[in-house]
């Protein structure tokens, strides 16, 4: 079995929280909580520091499993150590299928 197999058929070597993951309690919208394990990745600014231009900036991430938030939308929220994030779109599944992204915000999603 290759590497890339191996582990796409095993995730809990990404979400396991003693190494790369925490644990957040995910509420899809009109659903009930559940708690999940997910990868927080922050906003950040990267300058290059011969030129002064700005490199990378984006918005608070999730990476989960897929199957854990296939039905999140707006007005879904991952609360991660006390601090509660708005799910801002529909989870974007990664290439193995398995493992999803969630952009998320630190405001309320007004629609």
């Amino acid at each position: 079995m290759s590497l890339a197999s191996q582990l796409s058929t095993d995730l809990n070597v990404f979400f396991d929280t003693d190494d790369f993951a925490v644990s957040g309690t995910y509420t899809p919208s009109g659903g009930s909580a559940t708690v999940i394990k997910v990868i927080l990745d922050q906003p950040f600014a990267a300058v290059d520091p011969l030129t002064g231009v700005s490199i990378d900036t984006h918005d608070f991430e999730a990476i989960c499993r897929y199957s854990d938030v296939s039905a999140a939308g707006p007005g879904a929220t991952v609360v991660i150590s006390g601090t509660t994030y708005y799910v801002t779109n529909q989870p974007q599944r990664m290439s193995d299928g398995k493992m999803a992204r969630l952009t998320l915000s630190k405001e309320a999603i007004h629609g």
